[in-house]
């Protein structure tokens, strides 16, 4: 069993973007790894303490920052531990920490927006869903009460709802249940899982447009890297396979193996940066353009978050209240017409 293995749970996106702060500082600084990482760690505490302690003790014997964290697999994320090796062996470290940080400031935003966004919702869900076992048992019991009364038969429909009704004690605990779950879950994602959308954070993708937000975000990253590699005229497909690899997007790192495929659009990037990509494999200067783009695409995951941030509590409002409604049909204005329909 490796000794310098933390079997805790992953850093969460605050402290791992500390952490990666942390590092841009030594990195761009041009200051001593492990010295410097010696002088934080005194003046860390906790569990950020105690990871930067084992990675001075992998740092120091002979190990690189991307085998070190390697290390503690339970700490760090895979997909930051491979953006970091990416960044690493391409020679380009503190730019990828850099962009790195970046993407954990925009996922940190998206969460806190989303989940102002969803909290109306969740409390218009439990009302509902209160009212929803008191009035209708309430009222399919005073409906059968009414039949019964009356010598009349009562309706199959009826009955059943009524049987349901009596039984609440069974089954009223599983939506609150799964709405806890995903609380819980949403929770949850507020740790490194969330980079890949795993774990926690995997019931964010059913919410619509998120994974192509957070898509966004990578090829943003993937093309700010790669305007800064090309500016420094570094060859195409080596920049091409650091950059893919720096942006943890799954589609452009299987892509990179093969820049060709890249630069002839398959699906795998927008149809501007194919045109990009064509001209820099080419040779020609497109650093200054893939800036733009990146800021574009930035720009662009900041606009769609914002629609996601507003047309969301409308569609959970729309299929809550569409539930409620049907619901309140089926228990209250049906039994009611067909009730009607036998006195006449």
């Amino acid at each position: 069993m490796n000794p310098f293995r933390v079997g805790k749970s992953e850093f969460s996106l605050e402290e791992l973007l500390e952490f990666n702060d942390l590092l841009v500082s030594v990195v761009k600084g041009q200051a001593p790894m492990e010295e410097t990482l010696q002088i934080t760690s005194e003046g860390s505490h906790g569990k950020l303490r105690h990871v930067i302690g084992l990675l001075i003790e992998s740092l120091r014997r002979g190990h690189s920052l991307a085998d070190s964290l390697d290390e503690q697999p339970d700490v760090f994320h895979g997909t930051y531990r491979e953006t970091v090796r990416a960044g690493e062996e391409g020679g380009f470290l503190g730019a990828v920490l850099e962009s790195f940080s970046s993407y954990i400031w925009q996922l940190l935003a998206l969460r806190r927006k989303l989940g102002q966004a969803i909290l109306y919702p969740i409390l218009v869900v439990i009302v509902a869903y209160l009212l929803l076992i008191f009035i209708g048992g309430r009222t399919t019991s005073g409906f059968v009460g009414f039949y019964e009364s009356g010598d009349l038969a009562v309706p199959a429909m009826l009955e059943t709802l009524n049987d349901i009704f009596t039984k609440y004690t069974f089954w009223m605990w599983i939506f609150p249940a799964m709405l806890g779950f995903a609380w819980i879950s949403w929770m949850r994602s507020n740790d490194s899982r969330m980079l890949s959308l795993s774990g926690g954070a995997v019931l964010l993708r059913l919410i619509p447009g998120l994974s192509g937000v957070l898509r966004l975000h990578r090829l943003a990253n993937f093309t700010e890297l790669m305007a800064s590699m090309m500016e420094q005229q570094v060859p195409f497909g080596h920049a091409v396979q650091v950059a893919a690899r720096a942006s943890g997007d799954h589609l452009l790192i299987q892509s990179s193996q093969s820049p060709d495929a890249l630069s002839h659009n398959e699906g795998k990037v927008p149809p501007f940066l194919e045109w990009l990509m064509k001209l820099g494999s080419s040779d020609s200067k497109v650093g200054r353009p893939m800036h733009y783009a990146a800021q574009m695409y930035r720009r662009r995951a900041e606009t769609a978050t914002e629609w996601i941030k507003i047309l969301a509590p409308f569609a959970f409002l729309i299929i809550i209240g569409g539930g409620a409604t049907l619901f309140y049909v089926v228990t209250v204005f049906l039994p009611f017409t067909q009730l009607l329909h036998e006195l006449s």
